[in-house]
């Protein structure tokens, strides 16, 4: 609300009233008003303007200078003299310096707004370029402009314009009210409310079971007037199953401009620690209104990653909320900005995004048994290989090491040196950091982040000889960015929502000590579904490959029928070369020693 105090005016309309009462006659209803049109200026394109006459005149309001209640409006004597700066309110009055309209009788007024009919205009529409909304006014007075924003980050407290007397048509204007004026065209007061998560560190996009996720809300809370009765201002983040906040860890709140207490707002974290509410109180909402301005809000806190699904890629959502009250006089009208984070877990020989059935499952690693002429030891199977599959002869119970750092030979010596390494790795679900082959001879891996990982056979089944290669398996991710938007949810309020980034692909290749493997899965988001804005991912086939095969690369990994000499644990072949050597070297000396004698 933009008040200018004309002084010519209302010293010629301070005249008139000294002179006589008589001559507040000479402002008639019937006079035309001065100011053709009111308007609301500063909107937004789609904000839409009501406007309601507040005060109009009657002459024979002889204790309100002639002005009176506009339809539906029920104000006091004592708050039209207060509007108008007159009675008790006039310049050296007792009452002087409470002259004119505050935050509380705005409230008031915009109450009675809102709850009569009898609007002044139709809708008013700011559209195109037009900052403005504007209407034709055929009687002068005092008016209050309800803003609706056409956008859901926005909010306006009431506007107030007056029109003026022109009296008895004559060139002389008169202020619609005495010592304070209010111009024919006002300044929309707005607040702009934003909402942003996040991940505080952008590697954690990549997760794994047992990881702790740090994330980070940023909003404003906007400096609400006593015009907005009971207003409201709640952040909500929910968690997708698996995603949990930390246990015994409070998120974190912090407000711009002002020391928080315990009093000014309360978080609330669900029983299952998957959600929680930020809320503030009208404490905590006064102190922000009495810096005048929005002030920002942070809230920080961590998530730990709980367990993920039977899929080759698992997408945790991460969805935050902020809902705020954008009408003065009704608490119950809202609006809705939202912001998701996405967190993403791989498999390896997992089912592809899910999906059940033989021919859904990926083929990363695959143990196979050999006979000793390199012969398959057991009847084939068919595995996934690009656009087509290859013929191999699974191998079940040999056990694996996986390590997120290159093993030494004191590592893999045996499963119970791998289990007690320092480097095993042992996050991976349902896993001691120990991974068995199948019957199908597949090594699933669950519950990965983005990285190298190193594995390791240290035990073969009974008959056949371990493989002694270490493999090097690294997963590289690729994301893109969804542009921000908006759609209406179920209650018919939009909703605004951030960019964001979701999967689009990733790869997963594997080292055998000499040659990559390199497996390539494309992802594409469905877009909007059931007024969410990216759901879960679909896989896309590559040119050629048949849409019901992953995009994998197998690399089998072989055992061969045979015994193997310990190495550890007894005599093993280590003597036999130790005498070998010493028996060689012994005949060598004796040689040469035979050699010079029958020399000399």
């Amino acid at each position: 609300m933009r008040k200018a105090l004309r002084k010519m005016m209302a010293l010629a309309l301070a005249m008139v009233m000294v002179l006589s009462m008589s001559s507040i006659v000479a402002f008639a209803a019937e006079g035309a008003p001065a100011d053709a049109s009111i308007s609301v200026s500063g909107l937004e394109t789609g904000d839409k303007v009501n406007f309601y006459q507040v005060l109009k005149f009657d002459e024979t309001a002889k204790t309100t200078g002639g002005w009176v209640n506009g339809t539906g409006f029920t104000l006091t004597d004592d708050q039209i003299q207060k509007i108008l700066g007159i009675g008790d309110y006039a310049e050296g009055k007792s009452k002087h310096d409470q002259a004119g309209i505050d935050a509380a009788l705005a409230a008031t007024i915009a109450n009675m707004a809102e709850n009569t009919q009898a609007k002044f205009a139709d809708v008013q529409e700011s559209s195109g370029t037009a900052t403005a909304a504007t209407t034709e006014v055929g009687t002068a007075g005092l008016y209050v402009g309800i803003v609706t924003p056409g956008k859901p980050d926005y909010l306006y407290n009431p506007v107030f314009v007056g029109a003026d007397y022109n009296s008895d048509n004559q060139s002389a204007t008169h202020a619609a009210v005495t010592t304070l004026s209010y111009e024919p065209a006002s300044l929309a007061k707005k607040e702009d409310v934003t909402l942003t998560k996040e991940l505080t560190n952008v590697a954690q996009q990549a997760v794994n079971v047992g990881d702790d996720v740090d994330f980070k809300i940023t909003s404003k809370v906007p400096a609400y007037s006593t015009a907005y009765q009971d207003p409201t201002y709640v952040i909500t983040d929910t968690m997708e199953s698996g995603l949990v906040v930390k246990d015994g860890f409070t998120p974190a709140v912090t407000v711009a401009g002002i020391t928080l207490e315990n009093t000014d707002y309360t978080v609330n974290v669900a029983n299952d620690r998957l959600s929680f509410t930020v809320t503030m109180t009208p404490a905590g909402l006064a102190k922000v209104a009495a810096t005048g301005t929005a002030q920002a809000i942070t809230v920080e806190y961590k998530a730990t990653v709980t367990s993920v699904e039977d899929a080759t890629v698992t997408e945790k959502t991460n969805e935050a909320t902020v809902k705020f009250s954008n009408n003065p006089n009704d608490s119950t009208k809202y609006s809705l900005l939202e912001d998701k984070t996405r967190t993403y877990s791989f498999t390896i020989d997992g089912n592809l995004l899910g999906k059940t059935g033989t021919s859904y499952e990926t083929d990363e690693l695959i143990k196979t048994g050999l006979n000793a002429d390199g012969t398959p030891a057991f009847a084939t199977k068919k595995y996934h290989s690009g656009t087509t599959t290859t013929d191999l002869s699974p191998l079940a119970g040999a056990k694996f090491a996986l390590y997120k750092e290159e093993p030494a030979a004191a590592d893999y010596a045996s499963e119970d040196a791998a289990k007690a390494s320092s480097k095993i790795y042992t996050n991976a679900v349902e896993t001691d950091g120990i991974i068995t082959s199948d019957p199908n001879g597949r090594l699933k891996i669950e519950g990965l982040d983005e990285g190298t990982y190193y594995l390791r056979e240290v035990s073969a089944p009974t008959g056949f000889i371990a493989d002694n290669r270490t493999f090097t398996i690294t997963i590289d991710a690729t994301y893109t960015e969804i542009e921000a938007g908006q759609y209406t949810n179920d209650d018919r309020i939009v909703v605004k929502y951030d960019a964001y980034k979701v999967l689009s692909g990733y790869t997963v290749t594997v080292n055998d000590g000499t040659n990559d493997t390199t497996s390539t899965y494309n992802i594409t988001n469905t877009g909007e579904t059931d007024h969410k804005v990216v759901d879960k991912a679909t896989y896309t086939a590559a040119t050629g490959e048949n849409p019901d095969l992953a995009g994998d690369a197998v690399t089998p990994i072989s055992n061969t029928k045979g015994a193997e000499l310990p190495s550890t644990g007894g005599i093993g072949t280590t003597i036999f070369y130790l005498v070998g050597t010493i028996l060689v070297l012994g005949a060598g000396i004796l040689l040469i020693t035979r050699r010079r004698m029958a020399a000399k």
